[in-house]
């Protein structure tokens, strides 16, 4: 890529005007996308001009009839992007039209979602580009004067027009654009907003407009960085906040740097026993506080309670060079005592203990068709490269097992491929130690799976 840049930097270097006239001549025409960069390209000294030809773009976009099926969003938010860079270089030269521009640009997002598919996520993201370029027009035309515009009435009503979540970054990135005394008195509109949705939510239109009043609560306090003010945005929907609504406010603490809040919060949660979230909070809350002790025990807590590889290595951080050694040593061990088979491979094979793995491999073997598909995948080929052929095996045919039982007939090949390195680790076994030898293997498969005729095909037999 950097020498074709560079040839083409020679190259245009070398150019005379007549020969770049001619080429964007010969472009002009072969594609429409390329037709428009041309034209936008060629009106940037002629602001007036290069305004119409972006409103007429904006105007082809909000009154298209087409259907924009997945494979199609991909391009038109490419559309949409360069319409954003063309604004951009207007608004240099015309902030007033530049604002103007983004936001009929963005005000063609309903007309848009009503006829697009964007499960790919890619259009939603070109208009929530274009919602930040808004706010860096937004605030240049406050900041040099040239708007007179009662701007926090501006991003309200932005706020309450959001029906597909294009303006959701809006509030919480207005700090920049509306001062703080405009964003607290924003602030005490949404939560009266708020509390008067909630006393009519029971009626059909009103029942689920709290949701806009309290997004925009928890957005002002977003741009005030404000825990207190977050956590009223919760509370006057939901007194006794649920574990998720608990996370995201402890989340939201951290962010702020307020970890006592997030301390206090955390403390109501019933975290559940099975999940590492309440852990995972409470560890984050302890680095941000500079609670090193509670640290210290919480991670070793965590280590004897789920012993990995992971909270061995957060353990050591902070131990002496004498504990982390004995902790170290004692691991491969603790990673044996392990019961469930996939958490003590992966451990065991962090620690580079290659024999423990292959002997808890030949001791579960039952168990190895309920381990992750790439993990196992990654165990065979690691157990081949050390020299332990039995242990490769078994994770091949819990491989092999697992696509014909499920008759996944486009991993057919994958399974023939595994097959294939069975013949070559047969001739290096010396002791099945109990499994199956190699051709009773043989005979067991093609007594399950014989009729899968795609299969043998591939394996040759």
């Amino acid at each position: 890529m950097t020498t074709s840049r560079l040839t083409l930097a020679q190259l245009l270097a070398n150019a005379d005007g007549e020969q770049l006239r001619s080429l964007i001549e010969k472009l002009y025409g072969v594609h429409e996308a390329t037709d428009t960069l041309i034209e936008a390209h060629l009106l940037q000294k002629r602001p007036k001009a290069l305004n119409e030809h972006i409103r007429e773009r904006i105007r082809r976009v909000k009154q298209g009839r087409s259907f924009i099926d997945w494979r199609a969003s991909d391009a038109f938010s490419r559309d949409i992007d360069v319409l954003v860079d063309d604004i951009e270089q207007l608004a240099e030269q015309d902030v007033i039209g530049g604002f103007d521009l983004i936001d009929a640009l963005i005000n063609t997002h309903s007309a848009v979602y009503a006829r697009a598919d964007d499960s790919s996520g890619m259009i939603g993201f070109s208009y929530r580009q274009a919602t930040a370029m808004w706010l860096k027009i937004a605030m240049t035309a406050r900041q040099s004067g040239f708007l007179d515009k009662n701007w926090p009435e501006e991003v309200y009503q932005r706020h309450l027009q959001n029906d597909y979540a294009v303006w959701d970054s809006l509030l919480a990135n207005s700090r920049e654009l509306l001062t703080e005394d405009e964003l607290n008195r924003l602030a005490v509109r949404f939560e009266s907003d708020l509390i008067n949705c909630l006393d009519e939510r029971e009626n059909t239109t009103s029942r689920f407009a709290y949701l806009t009043a309290a997004t925009g609560l928890k957005g002002v306090a977003e741009a005030l960085q404000n825990a207190s003010l977050y956590a009223r945005a919760t509370t006057l929907v939901s007194p006794q906040p649920n574990t998720l609504q608990l996370r995201d406010l402890v989340e939201f603490c951290l962010r702020v740097g307020d970890p006592q809040a997030a301390l206090n919060w955390h403390a109501k949660g019933d975290w559940p026993a099975q999940s590492n979230d309440g852990s995972d909070l409470l560890d984050r809350i302890y680095q941000q506080t500079g609670n090193s002790q509670a640290l210290y025990e919480l991670r070793k807590q965590r280590y004897r309670s789920t012993p990995s590889y992971e909270h061995l290595q957060k353990l050591i951080e902070l131990t002496t060079t004498d504990e982390a050694s004995k902790f170290r040593h004692n691991a491969p061990a603790v990673a044996q005592e392990i019961n469930n088979l996939g958490s003590a491979l992966e451990f065991l094979m962090h620690l580079e203990q290659y024999e423990l793995a292959q002997e808890k491999v030949l001791q579960h073997s039952d168990q190895l068709s309920q381990l992750f598909y790439g993990n196992l995948e990654n165990y065979a080929k690691t157990f081949a490269m050390h020299h332990m052929p039995l242990a490769a095996a078994l994770c091949y045919r819990a491989l092999i097992d697992d696509i014909l039982s499920e008759a996944r007939y486009k991993a057919y090949h994958y399974a023939a491929r595994y097959f294939k390195q069975l013949i070559k680790l047969d001739d290096k076994i010396t002791d099945y130690r109990g499994a199956l030898i190699h051709a009773d293997y043989l005979e067991k498969l093609k007594n399950r799976h014989g009729r899968k005729r795609a299969f043998w095909t591939k394996v040759g037999e």
